[in-house]
C-alpha cells in the first residue's frame, strides 16, 4: 500500500526506536535537499539537538553523493555507506541513489547494529526512491 510522508516518517521513527543509540534518520536527495527526517524523541535528561542542526548538515549529504560516485570508480565496487566520526556523534551516510540516508548515532552506540538495519531501511524507502527517481 502507498504511504504518505507522515506514515513513512512514523515507520522510520518506529524502526529507529528499536536500535539503541540511533537518534535520527535524515533523507535527502543527492543535492542535499531534505525529503524526510525522523528524529527519535529525547529523554528528559538528554538535551535536544540545537535548532537548525539538521539543515546545517545538508551540504555533507550533497558532498557524500559526489564522493560515493567517485569512490565507486576505484574498482572496489559500489560505495554502500561511509562513516563520519565526530567528537560526540557518528553519522552513517548511506548511498541509495538518488537518495542519501544519514543515520545519526550517539557516541558509544553499536554502529554495527545500526549498519545491520540499512537493508530494512532501503526496503522501506524503496517507494520514496522510485518517486524521487521519476521526478
Amino acid at each position: 500500500p502507498n504511504m504518505n510522508a507522515e506514515e513513512v516518517e512514523s515507520a522510520l521513527i518506529a524502526l529507529a526506536g528499536t536500535i539503541s543509540g540511533l537518534k535520527g534518520i535524515v533523507i535527502t536527495d543527492r543535492d542535499g535537499v531534505q525529503i524526510l527526517s525522523a528524529v527519535i524523541a529525547h529523554s528528559q535528561s538528554e538535551p535536544a539537538a540545537p535548532q537548525g542542526s539538521a539543515s546545517r548538515s545538508v551540504p555533507i549529504e550533497a558532498g557524500f553523493a559526489v564522493v560515493a560516485d567517485q569512490l565507486s570508480k576505484l574498482q572496489f565496487g559500489k560505495c554502500q555507506h561511509v562513516l563520519a566520526m565526530y567528537d560526540n556523534k557518528v553519522v552513517v551516510h548511506v548511498n541509495m541513489p538518488p537518495l542519501v540516508l544519514s543515520l545519526l548515532v550517539e557516541d558509544g552506540a553499536d554502529v554495527e547494529a545500526v549498519i545491520s538495519v540499512i537493508p530494512q531501511l532501503q526496503t522501506a524507502l524503496s517507494p520514496v526512491q522510485q518517486v524521487v527517481s521519476a521526478s
